[in-house]
């Protein structure tokens, strides 16, 4: 039997009411299979119960959906149900006394259609039709008031249901019904749970609600209001992320990637006095228009965002503007992993996403990941995805996009990263020190990096992609140095070596250049070059030094003139009648006069290598039955004189102990 699990667990945006009993409520959601599958088009059984009290409560009611009742999903795996309306095991839903202890929804299912039921997962009922609590209730004192405060004041009686008009005042979108429990012993958290004033001991209101939280439901005021003395717009978000990750762990019985909580941000600008820590499984929805902004003269250092220890997974962040104000040293997000006692067992973020965020005004980085060093394997960020993402910062000494320690399986998707124009770094990925462990596997697919000295630094990375990305104004479009794997695909460099034909520029002119690399391997393949006026003389790659793998494939230019590079052909050494070139194919072969049997390189089966001999003359030897690796077609050897060159490919056949053999293809002067 396969296992189920529901997306959307316990999904219960509709509910319906009949004219006359039985009443139900309505029940969708998507069945996936236990390879996150949506199981199609296929007939089910599902069992409900509701629980007394907790998750282990007593079953005041169960019932089943089998057979001819049944659900059959649809060819997304959706289907819908109407709890109240299958056949009854235990009790009778007419009789459920919604008024009393809290409730809770048991879900089960079998796949087959027949009686084997899995459990899927137990949430609490947070909101119960005011239909379905009345009727059971002996005397429902039904109430209105005008506040949260108001609510705080009132003296509760037996069977109290409220309608609370409004938050901090009458329609401001914080009120709702809240229904009184009095064994309930939580703390009051200023949105979802309200302790009396009167009572010392349990008993709280609870509010009932469907779907989203909404953050004026913990009094998260808009634009310059400011409610009482004191206030602040940061406590309460808090308080309404720790209520959505408390609940999401203390309501799911399983570990459901799926399940997360969103708190909705209405249209508007909120001011952010304070630090803000982001939690394991909650979604921040903004609206169209949504601004979270610095308060001025509160808000002095640090980032509007952190996160918290331990481990957070599936956070999700969409549609908000970030605007930090230029103010000197305020960043956007601090995302570091650090450990959370007394567990200790691991930390950063993982399997999360930001979409469709725009920070502005960056006095600060914008974006900060800092991942754990190499005394602590347990902390990296990994699985994240970036999309739609735009930062512009206003300082030299930080920047748009700062990554080092542990960063994987990370990408970037129609982003963009721009600066202030001549000076400092847009993009910057690199080790804080000798201790820091390599960012690795990273994607900038579609993205933007305009206007600044640097738009890219890499330093200490590895498998870093760069796809159909735009590069315009900018001194030195991507610098790469101590990188491996580095791949730079389908770009287009604008003005992008020493600002091109735009003044400004902190090089010489005519050594400026789109790229450069030292002491790393590179892939340079099928990019575009546009310079307004190339006469400058720029270069398109500068290799520094001769620890270098560079290649150059397929790439295009406006101009002839800015197709030059410089450096892509290294230097070896003979060592033992052999030379190792790694990934190299354009080489230079250093030595006076010298005999080679062997090339040890990394390149595949079907490429080739150009060696050139430098200085003295160089004798290739005919490889032997226990000796050497170079087939010379016939040859007992050949000898390249000073300027001469030699061209081989790389063959995978077996020949002896020899896993591969160099063929020579040509001999050039």
């Amino acid at each position: 039997m396969r296992e189920i699990i529901l997306n959307l667990f316990c999904l219960i945006f509709g509910i319906s009411l009949y004219a006359q009993a039985p009443q139900g409520m309505s029940y969708q959601a998507i069945a996936y299979d236990s390879g996150g599958n949506p199981v199609n088009t296929h007939l089910i059984s599902v069992r409900f119960s509701i629980l007394d009290g907790s998750t282990s409560g007593t079953a005041l009611y169960v019932e089943t959906f089998s057979n001819s009742n049944g659900p059959t999903t649809n060819s997304q795996g959706f289907y819908s149900l109407t709890i109240g309306m299958g056949a009854a095991e235990t009790g009778t839903f007419a009789s459920i006394n919604w008024g009393g202890n809290s409730r809770f929804l048991k879900v089960e299912i079998d796949p087959a259609g027949g009686t084997s039921y899995a459990l899927v997962g137990i949430s609490q009922l947070m909101s119960v039709p005011y239909a379905l609590y009345s009727e059971n209730t002996a005397s429902i004192n039904m109430k209105t008031v005008n506040t949260i405060s108001d609510l705080r004041n009132l003296n509760p009686q037996p069977n109290d249901l409220v309608y609370v008009n409004g938050y901090w005042y009458v329609g401001d979108g914080g009120g709702g019904y809240f229904n009184y429990k009095f064994e309930d012993s939580q703390d009051d958290n200023d949105g979802t749970i309200i302790k009396p004033i009167s009572n010392t001991g349990n008993g709280r209101w609870l509010r009932q609600y469907n779907g989203y939280i909404n953050a004026r439901f913990f009094g998260v005021v808009r634009d310059w209001e400011m409610p009482v003395s004191g206030f602040s717009n940061s406590e309460q978000i808090q308080k309404a992320i720790d209520f959505a990750t408390q609940y999401n762990f203390s309501n799911s019985t399983l570990s459901n990637p799926y399940l997360g909580m969103t708190i909705y941000f209405p249209s508007g600008t909120y001011y952010i006095d304070n630090t803000i820590i982001l939690k394991d499984k909650v979604n921040l929805l903004g609206d169209s228009g949504t601004q979270f902004a610095d308060h001025e003269g509160n808000y002095e250092t640090g980032y509007m965002f952190e996160l918290d220890k331990g481990i957070v997974n599936n956070f999700k962040m969409e549609n908000f503007v970030i605007n930090l104000n230029k103010k000197d040293g305020v960043g956007g997000f601090h995302l570091k992993s650090s450990l959370k006692a007394p567990e200790n067992n691991a930390g950063g973020i993982w399997c999360s996403s930001f979409k469709n965020i725009s920070i502005i005004n960056c006095g600060g980085n914008g974006i900060y990941l800092e991942g754990g060093d190499s005394s602590n394997y347990i902390l990296p960020n990994q699985f994240l995805n970036f999309e739609n993402v735009r930062v512009v910062r206003h300082s030299d000494k930080y920047n748009a996009l700062k990554i080092n320690g542990q960063l994987g399986q990370t990408t970037f998707l129609n982003c963009t990263f721009d600066g202030i124009k001549n000076e400092g770094t847009n993009v910057d990925i690199s080790r804080k020190d000798e201790n820091d462990l390599w960012s690795a596997v990273l994607s900038f697919i579609n993205c933007s990096f305009q206007d600044s000295e640097f738009g890219i630094n890499l330093e200490h990375a590895e498998n870093i992609t760069i796809d159909n990305c735009w590069f315009e104004t900018l001194d030195l479009a991507i610098k790469i140095k101590k990188s491996t794997a580095i791949n730079i695909l389908n770009s287009r460099f604008g003005n992008s070596a020493g600002f091109g034909d735009q003044p400004g520029s902190h090089f010489p002119e005519g050594t400026g250049r789109c790229i450069d690399v030292e002491n790393s391997s590179v892939n340079i393949e099928r990019n575009y070059v546009i310079v307004g006026k190339p006469e400058k003389d720029e270069k398109f790659v500068l290799g520094i030094g001769n620890n270098n793998t560079i290649n150059l494939k397929d790439n295009q230019f406006s101009d002839i003139i800015l197709s030059e590079s410089f450096g892509v052909m290294q230097t070896v050494q003979i060592i033992d009648n052999s030379i190792t070139t790694e990934g190299k194919k354009l080489v230079f072969v250093d030595t006076s006069s010298s005999h080679i049997n062997r090339l040890n390189t990394t390149i595949g089966a079907g490429e080739t290598i150009f060696l050139r001999a430098n200085m003295g003359s160089i004798t290739f030897d005919q490889m032997t039955s226990s000796t050497g690796n170079i087939y010379l077609s016939g040859n007992s050897h050949i000898t390249l004189q000073g300027g001469q060159a030699a061209t081989f490919i790389k063959i995978d056949n077996i020949v002896g102990s020899e896993k591969c053999t160099y063929q020579l293809v040509s001999i050039s002067n």
